[in-house]
């Protein structure tokens, strides 16, 4: 019955999912599946304060069930809320403590509130339980670049993700923006070159190219890449101090 509602989901036909998927959960209240649907369909469509809403009932339901309290996290954060994220992230790991995506989440949180023993430690366990997950690998080596710390050892985790996953935009920009901080900036334009050609539109990126164009003594074509990235996020202000120096 919820593949239905997934269907008429993906077929565009939102309204008619959005009826089908409550008048399931309203006549089989104990199908949590029905409750994933539903929250599912409101997270595609941005309906963030439904998504909230439902969540906030399925987890009375069901107190075992790790997607739900994941879900609000992930939004939580997403609204600079990281404090009630982390928490909400601690009662999946306590139900479920190899729970990967919560580990990460909670990884990423905590480094977002600046608590970066929590967070070192937190990848540091994750890796040593799972070697080859490359986004986490990936994740912790640029975590140390923005800090500035161990930068040999992230370059060691970040050329590890590479060799799982080459092509991944995220990870040749990681491996770009170590080589720049190592003053290897001819190296770094390499890699976030192509870093570009796979997500031209990555605002982090295009800013990590125009700081390269920079110290290649290329400041136009930094101010073109400042204000490529400034046409994507407006409200940026490390781009606004760039361009207007």
């Amino acid at each position: 019955a919820e593949r239905y509602g997934d269907l008429l989901a993906r077929s565009d036909s939102i309204r008619q999912a959005h009826d089908y998927l409550r008048e399931l959960i309203r006549t089989h209240p104990d199908r949590s599946a029905a409750y994933i649907s539903l929250a599912m369909l409101f997270a595609r469509n941005d309906e963030i304060d439904s998504l909230l809403s439902i969540t906030d009932t399925a987890m009375v339901k069901f107190p075992d069930q790790s997607y739900f309290p994941i879900v609000r996290a992930n939004v939580l954060s997403n609204r600079g809320k990281n404090d009630e994220a982390a928490r909400y992230l601690q009662q999946v790991l306590a139900i479920e403590p190899d729970n990967l995506q919560a580990k990460l989440l909670l990884a990423n949180t905590w480094e977002a509130l600046k608590q970066y023993q929590l967070s070192d430690s937190l990848y540091s366990n994750i890796i040593t339980q799972n070697p080859e997950e490359a986004i986490v690998l990936n994740n912790y080596a640029y975590s140390l670049a923005l800090r500035g710390e161990r930068l040999d050892e992230a370059m060691q985790m970040v050329e590890k993700a590479l060799t799982i996953e080459p092509e991944n935009a995220s990870y040749l920009d990681t491996k770009g923006w170590l080589l720049y901080l190592n003053g290897k900036y001819r190296d770094a334009k390499t890699y976030i070159e192509k870093a570009l050609s796979l997500n031209p539109d990555n605002v982090e990126v295009l800013e990590h190219m125009g700081d390269v164009m920079m110290k290649l003594n290329q400041p136009e074509e930094a101010q073109k890449y400042y204000r490529q990235a400034l046409e994507i996020d407006s409200e940026n202000e490390s781009l606004q101090k760039k361009l207007s120096r």
